[in-house]
C-alpha cells in the first residue's frame, strides 16, 4: 500500500480476562465474545481503485479463527458484494480489543489511518460513509443531508394527527376511564426509591436540557403561542381542583411541620455555590452590570476604571468620592469622573440609619479569622499610621525584606540619625513620605 493506505498487517494480541456472558436458556450456554476491528477487502481492485476495502467493527463469538461470513455493514459495500460476489472479497482483523468501549475508539483510530472514510478521502478506496464510533450514522456528513432531512419531515408531517390518527373521532367511554384509573391506583404506593436509585436517576438526568441539548435553546415563543398559552392556563385554574395548593395553609399544608435535615440543607447549600455558579453570579454583577452601582466611574480617555484599578484602589477613589463630595478627583496622577446612571440616585445614609447600625453592632466581636484579615489589610503601606516608605536601593519596598525586629531597629536609626538614607547590614535603605490623602487627590 501507498503512504495513504498503510499496510494492514498487525500483531493480534488476544486481550485477558476475555468477556464471557451466559446465555441461559433451554441449556446453559457460555459465549466468548471477541470484540474485533476488521478489514474487508475487495481481490479483483488495485491500490487506489475506487471501493476497494471497507474498516469496521464486530463481536465475535466462541471462535476467533472461524470466519462468521461477516463482511460488513455498509451500503457501497453490499452493492459491492452483489456486483463482485462474496468469493472476490478477504476480511481480515486488524485488532482484538478489551470490551465494546474500546473497540468503538479503535474504530475510529483504524477508519482515520486507513484513509477508508469516502467522503473525507474520496480518490483513497474506501467504502465507509462516516468516522465510525459509536454505529452508522450515514446522515450527519451527507452532502445532501438538509435535502434528506427536509423529505423525512415532509414525510412524517401530519402522519400521526387529525384524521390520520387511528383514534381520531373516538372517545373513551367513562367506564374504560374508570378501568384504567383502578389499574392505575397504588401502583407505586408505598414504594420508594433507595438511595442508590436515587442517584441514579439524578445522573442519568443530568446535563439532557441544558444549553444546546435543551430542545428550546436559542429559540423563542411567539407572541400568539405566549397568548395561547396563558388562555390554556387561565381556563386549567380557574378551576379549584386543578390548584393543589389552594387554600392549603398552616396544618392542610403538605410540609406543615416538617423541618429540612441538615443534609438536605447542606445539599441546598452546595447546589447555589458551585464554582459554575459562582462564576456565573460574579459575572452577571461585575462592573457596572451590579444593579446596585449606581454610577459611572470613568476616566479622562473614556474607558470605564474597572479593570484599570484593582478593588482596593477603587475603594479608595469612592471613599474620597464622598468624603470629600465631588464627582472629579486626580488620583495617582489620573482622572477619575464620577456620572450617576439613568434614573438612579445616590444613597445618602441617614442618622437615624446609622445610629440602628451602630447599636446593632454595640459589643458583637469580631472572629480571630476577621481580625486577621484587618491585620492583613493594613500591613505595610496599607496602614495609615505609617507616615513614612522605606524602600531599598532596587526600589523594592523593605517589608517583605527585613522581619520585624529589623525593621523596627531600623526605624529606631532612621529616629536617631534624621536622615533620609541610612546603611543597615550593608544595604543602602531609604526614607520617603507617604503623600497626605489630600495631596493623592486634587478637584479638577
Amino acid at each position: 500500500m501507498n503512504d495513504k493506505n498503510p499496510s494492514i498487517s498487525a500483531t493480534i494480541k488476544i486481550p485477558k480476562p476475555l468477556n464471557i456472558h451466559f446465555d441461559v436458556r433451554k441449556t446453559i450456554r457460555v459465549n466468548i465474545r471477541y470484540f474485533i476491528i476488521y478489514i474487508t477487502t475487495n481481490l479483483l481492485k488495485k491500490i487506489g481503485d475506487e471501493n476497494r476495502f471497507y474498516v469496521g467493527k464486530h463481536i465475535q463469538l466462541n471462535d476467533l479463527e472461524t470466519f462468521d461470513d461477516y463482511y460488513g455493514s455498509s451500503e457501497i459495500l453490499d452493492l459491492s458484494i452483489k456486483k463482485y460476489g462474496k468469493d472476490n472479497f478477504k476480511r481480515e482483523i486488524l485488532e482484538v480489543c478489551k470490551n465494546k468501549k474500546e473497540m468503538d475508539l479503535q474504530e475510529i483510530y483504524w477508519i482515520e489511518k486507513m484513509h477508508a472514510n469516502k467522503r473525507k478521502y474520496p480518490n483513497d478506496g474506501g467504502m465507509n460513509l462516516n468516522a465510525g464510533g459509536y454505529g452508522g450514522d450515514t446522515l450527519s456528513n451527507h452532502p445532501n443531508k438538509e435535502e434528506i432531512g427536509k423529505k423525512i419531515s415532509e414525510k412524517s408531517k401530519g402522519r400521526l394527527k387529525g384524521e390520520n390518527h387511528p383514534n381520531y373521532g373516538k372517545r373513551v367511554s367513562e367506564s374504560t376511564r374508570e378501568k384504567m384509573r383502578e389499574s392505575h391506583k397504588g401502583q407505586n404506593k408505598g414504594r420508594k426509591a433507595s438511595e442508590e436509585q436515587k442517584i441514579n436517576m439524578s445522573k442519568a438526568q443530568k446535563g439532557k436540557q441544558v444549553g444546546e441539548l435543551n430542545p428550546m435553546f436559542g429559540k423563542t415563543h411567539s407572541e400568539e403561542s405566549k397568548e395561547k398559552m396563558r388562555e390554556k392556563a387561565k381556563e386549567r385554574f380557574s378551576i379549584p381542583e386543578n390548584i393543589w395548593m389552594l387554600g392549603k395553609k398552616g396544618e392542610l399544608n403538605p410540609n406543615y411541620g416538617k423541618k429540612l435535615s441538615e443534609e438536605a440543607k447542606q445539599n441546598m447549600k452546595q447546589a447555589q455555590n458551585t464554582p459554575e455558579l459562582k462564576l456565573k453570579r460574579s459575572e452577571d454583577f461585575k462592573g457596572d452590570k451590579n444593579p446596585n452601582v449606581v454610577c459611572n466611574f470613568t476616566l479622562s480617555n473614556g474607558e470605564s476604571y474597572w479593570e484599570f484599578f484593582t478593588s482596593g484602589e477603587r475603594n479608595e477613589i469612592n471613599y474620597f468620592m464622598r468624603k470629600y463630595n465631588t464627582n472629579i478627583i486626580l488620583f495617582h496622577g489620573i482622572t477619575v469622573e464620577r456620572k450617576l446612571k439613568d434614573g438612579k440616585k445616590l444613597r445618602v445614609t441617614s442618622q437615624e440609619q446609622k445610629d440602628k447600625t451602630s447599636k446593632k453592632l454595640k459589643g458583637r466581636k469580631k472572629s480571630e479569622q476577621g481580625r486577621k484579615n484587618i491585620a492583613k489589610g493594613k500591613m505595610g503601606e496599607q496602614n495609615p499610621r505609617n507616615k513614612w516608605r522605606y524602600i531599598l536601593s532596587n526600589n523594592e519596598d523593605y517589608w517583605t525584606f527585613f522581619n520585624q525586629n529589623e525593621k523596627v531597629a531600623i526605624r529606631k536609626q532612621f529616629a536617631q540619625d534624621n536622615s533620609e538614607k541610612i546603611t543597615y547590614k550593608d544595604l543602602t535603605i531609604n526614607r520617603i513620605p507617604k503623600p497626605n490623602q489630600k495631596d493623592l487627590i486634587t478637584n479638577v
